[in-house]
């Protein structure tokens, strides 16, 4: 899986189809996430994240626009429904 905060991912996305629509999901790392992540066994649940909800989510807006959201599901991540913004489809 690529890493969405590499802009030539999104380049080549915008290459394939300028009219895609991307389903992201962000993880909010809060402490119910680190409880589940205990009744799971799973050790280091943020191992590897190298960055922050707002980070991310700071990436994607920079490059795409929120069609619609659904904060809070389950209290652990927010989704989003994204398009890429007029102003960067026109780089083409």
């Amino acid at each position: 899986m690529p890493n969405i905060s590499r802009p030539d991912f999104l380049k080549q996305e915008l290459k394939k189809n300028p009219n895609v629509i991307f389903i992201v999901g962000i993880s909010k790392m809060n402490n119910l996430s680190k409880l589940g992540a205990k009744i799971f066994y799973n050790k280091n649940p943020q191992e590897g994240v190298q960055s922050t909800y707002k980070n991310q989510l700071s990436i994607l807006l920079k490059y795409l626009d929120i069609i619609n959201s659904k904060k809070n599901i389950f209290y652990l991540t927010d989704v989003f429904v994204l398009k890429f913004k007029l102003s960067y489809v026109n780089l083409l």
